[in-house]
């Protein structure tokens, strides 16, 4: 699926939905104003099945409208995000968490693919409930799994930090002294998630104020410090 202009029209036997929602509404075509600019401030979640695209939710991360999903078979495969009462195409994000529901009309394997073209990402990550994987998807943008039509709605969560976006306090919420990770904003309604390189979680804990480094190896790693949907992210270096 690609965007749509004058050097690349719309093919015989293609279309695309216009759903009214109310009476009276109109809507104009100008097929000499095509534009391939890409959605600034968007991540497109994409569902790929033996390498074809078969489904997309698109993640904005500035303030926009829901979408709801709409298609002539609601039995087929999908990737959406929930809402009060319909599934949604587009979601605006509140905070750096996003749920991303999936539903399978088939046994079988999938793949999930993250862009964000043109946003500058300090932490991408994608959460799988289910098998508790943890990708990062500014090392591998795509993430291949198995699935049964009988597994949950809510099996993926997108976490995400833009660069830029962090004040000065989410920067610095945490310090390494005497082999201890300082936490120096503790609160017993958080947790704290260490993240290494490869994407795992390797301390996942109540906040309490020292978590202790032993038995870290020597690198860079990711905190995630989680207090409903308030994430804030820390990057920082065990020696």
């Amino acid at each position: 699926m690609s965007e749509i202009s004058e050097e690349n029209p719309l093919k015989p036997a293609e279309g695309f939905f216009v759903k009214a929602t109310a009476a009276g509404a109109s809507i104009t075509f100008n097929p000499g104003r095509g534009s391939t600019a890409k959605q600034r401030g968007t991540i497109r979640v994409e569902l790929m099945e033996n390498d074809k695209l078969i489904d997309r939710l698109l993640v904005k991360t500035a303030e926009g409208q829901p979408l709801e999903k709409f298609s002539l078979n609601e039995r087929r495969t999908r990737l959406f995000a929930q809402g009060e009462r319909q599934e949604l195409a587009i979601v605006p994000c509140e905070g750096n968490e996003q749920a991303v529901n999936f539903k399978a009309a088939k046994n079988g394997q999938y793949t999930i693919s993250v862009n964000a073209d043109g946003m500058d990402f300090s932490y991408l990550h994608l959460i799988d409930n289910l098998t508790g994987a943890d990708v990062d998807l500014l090392a591998e943008p795509s993430y291949t799994f198995e699935t049964k039509t009988s597994d949950y709605a809510s099996r993926f969560k997108l976490v995400f930090s833009a660069c830029g976006d962090a004040d000065g306090d989410n920067e610095t919420f945490a310090f390494i002294s005497n082999g201890n990770i300082v936490i120096t904003e503790a609160d017993t309604n958080s947790t704290l998630q260490i993240v290494d390189v490869m994407g795992r979680v390797v301390v996942n804990t109540d906040v309490a104020r020292n978590v202790s480094t032993s038995g870290m190896s020597a690198g860079v790693y990711v905190l995630r410090l989680i207090n409903g949907n308030d994430v804030r992210i820390q990057k920082i270096v065990v020696e």
